[in-house]
């Protein structure tokens, strides 16, 4: 299940990167993130933590099209975990 979710995670990082650079994307983020952790998010070598996708939701810093990408990544890991999201918390909740 980790090769799938590197793969997934992978793939929706390159998508939403296109048209930015991994320094671009990792300032949308609103937290500190290097473009080193961007790129280690694009290549599928390290999956984002959920804490890390939190702080990115809820950063008043992020931008809409970060958070966006956050909360996808945050709904495939939990639900490759059988877990489901609590929209209004970002809480997980066992099915």
């Amino acid at each position: 299940m980790t090769k799938d979710l590197n793969k997934f995670i992978r793939i929706i990082t390159q998508e939403y990167l296109r048209g930015h650079t991994l320094v671009s994307f990792a300032s949308e983020l609103g937290i500190d993130a290097s473009r080193q952790l961007v790129f280690q998010w694009k290549s599928g070598n390290q999956l984002p933590s959920l804490e890390t996708l939190i702080k990115i939701i809820n950063s008043p810093k992020a931008t809409p099209y970060a958070k966006a990408w956050a909360k996808r990544c945050y709904s495939y890991i939990l639900k490759s975990k059988g877990l489901v999201i609590d929209t209004n918390q970002y809480n997980p909740v066992k099915e």
